[in-house]
């Protein structure tokens, strides 16, 4: 209810000071969450990657895409869609770091996870968040040094994350 309260207030403060184009990927983005979130609390059980993907792509990407699309709004086309691309990249790969250190709970639970839905080992999908990230901070060099900086501030939480995980 309180996201629900921010965005719709959001919306409102855009629409007033002229944001239109903002609030119209708002809108067109929080289309796409609300749907993914709820197909991801009711498929328990399903273990198909086709739709964890789809889920992830609408709760996850979406979800992020909301703040970087605002706040990339302004920036020239070209460089936009480059972020916006690493960005996706990023948060799909969040995801899979989530699920990695939620898996014994989402197992439990018998929720949609990355694990249960790919065939893939813990360790499997360990290496390839890391590789991700590695990659997303090798994609960053093509940009300059202060968004090389944010970028790389980005990537310090989760990547401690997985550095003091521990595979079981």
């Amino acid at each position: 209810m309180a996201g629900n309260l921010v965005y719709n207030s959001a919306l409102k403060l855009m629409y007033k000071n002229g944001y239109n184009e903002s609030a119209g990927n708002l809108i067109q983005l929080y289309s796409e969450v609300i749907p993914g979130a709820l197909t991801e609390a009711f498929t328990k059980g399903n273990k198909d990657y086709n739709l964890y993907s789809k889920i992830i792509q609408r709760k996850s990407v979406s979800y992020d895409m909301m703040l970087n699309k605002v706040f990339l709004r302004t920036v020239n086309e070209k460089l936009r869609t480059n972020l916006e691309k690493l960005l996706a990249g990023f948060s799909e790969t969040a995801q899979w770091l989530n699920d990695l250190m939620d898996y014994e709970d989402d197992k439990e639970r018998n929720q949609l996870n990355v694990l249960n839905c790919s065939g893939i080992s813990q360790y499997s999908i360990y290496g390839k968040i890391a590789l991700s990230f590695y990659d997303t901070w090798i994609n960053a060099k093509e940009f300059n040094k202060d968004l090389q900086n944010s970028i790389a501030a980005r990537l310090i939480d989760p990547v401690n994350k997985l550095i003091n995980y521990e595979l079981n």
